[in-house]
């Protein structure tokens, strides 16, 4: 999943949406709720709760939608909900730091191997023979190594995503291997559409059609960040079902 580069800062004493004052708030509430229906006021409320980047990106996909005199209305809403679902990490877990320089251990890693591999008995003629040496048994070790600490430093997206899955989850248990699959699907699925508007790849899209996914997105997103009753969550899951 993304990591945001860099987090605002609510300066001391500010609250509310959009980190303000209480009387500021009260103005950008009463605008906010002319574009926004109760449900998505209420979801925008947890998110900036949640972290202020989260609410501010959502505000402005929420913005953004609303401008039907801007021709890149739905382009620009879709690259925000796509932020948004890149960062929902930050409702659960401090902001990763970023990961060291693959570049930088790469080099390390051949600059070992050309020491060693010269040094090494093994191999020969352009070939490998006979047992493993010291040069080699090093090489191999710090090989290991890196693979080791490539895993750990760049995880594969879906590792990340799903240990970010079962961190909502509030029974504070790892899911079932199917619900972290299909949640997973649904967030990929959602983020690649959210891709392809935000870089004009669906460029024949209607505002009704695309208004339908925005409803799914805010249906996962909400499902992840208010604890819902089951029934509620039933609903929700019969809305993100895309045909």
């Amino acid at each position: 999943m993304y990591e945001p580069g860099e987090t605002p800062i609510v300066p001391s004493g500010e609250s509310g949406l959009g980190g303000v004052n209480s009387t500021s708030t009260d103005e950008s509430a009463r605008q906010i709720r002319i574009f926004a229906d109760p449900s998505q006021f209420e979801l925008l409320e947890v998110l900036q709760k949640r972290h202020p980047l989260l609410g501010r990106t959502y505000e402005g996909a929420l913005r953004a939608l609303a401008d039907e005199q801007n021709p890149e209305s739905l382009v620009h809403c879709a690259h925000s909900l796509r932020e948004l679902i890149g960062a929902l990490p930050l409702a659960v877990r401090d902001e990763k730091k970023r990961p060291a320089s693959l570049k930088a251990k790469v080099v390390e890693v051949a600059e070992a191997w050309k020491r060693q591999i010269g040094k090494t008995a093994t191999l020969a003629g352009g070939g490998w023979n006979g047992p493993i040496d010291g040069p080699l048994r090093k090489v191999l070790r710090q090989l290991a190594e890196f693979f080791r600490w490539f895993e750990e430093e760049h995880p594969r997206h879906t590792s990340d995503r799903d240990g970010v899955l079962d961190m909502f989850d509030p029974s504070g248990r790892p899911l079932p291997d199917h619900l972290r699959k299909r949640r997973g699907q649904q967030i990929d699925d959602l983020d690649q559409f959210m891709n392809q508007v935000a870089h004009h790849n669906k460029l024949a899209i209607s505002r009704a059609e695309f208004s339908v996914r925005v409803a799914q997105t805010e249906a996962l997103i909400r499902t992840l960040v208010i604890v819902t009753p089951y029934e509620d969550r039933k609903v929700l899951d019969d809305l993100l079902k895309v045909e």
